[in-house]
């Protein structure tokens, strides 16, 4: 079982969240389209680095609700997903991916 102030929870959180925000765009804003096709849509007119740097919001949110809980390891393991998400960000705006 994942202790409740473990870097491990951080980083799942930190990780899973961001996927989820665009999960829930899509729902919310191109329910007509199929998630392969707007995942497609993203690839080609190259709005990776734009879709992800927006879904990283939801990080800081929950970023701070582990700070304001004293849950210090998982702040951690956020930070980390947050900075793993940089790096594709960064190979994402100079074409590498």
């Amino acid at each position: 079982m994942i202790k409740k102030d473990s870097m491990i929870l951080g980083l799942v959180c930190g990780l899973l969240a961001p996927f989820l925000a665009i999960i829930i765009y899509w729902i919310m804003q191109f329910h007509e389209m199929k998630l392969s096709e707007f995942l497609s849509h993203i690839i080609v007119y190259k709005l990776i680095s734009p879709a992800l740097s927006l879904s990283l919001l939801i990080n800081l949110g929950i970023f701070f609700l582990f700070l304001n809980k004293e849950l210090y390891h998982s702040s951690r393991g956020v930070l980390l997903a947050t900075f793993i998400y940089a790096g594709i960000i960064l190979l994402a705006k100079f074409g590498v991916i």
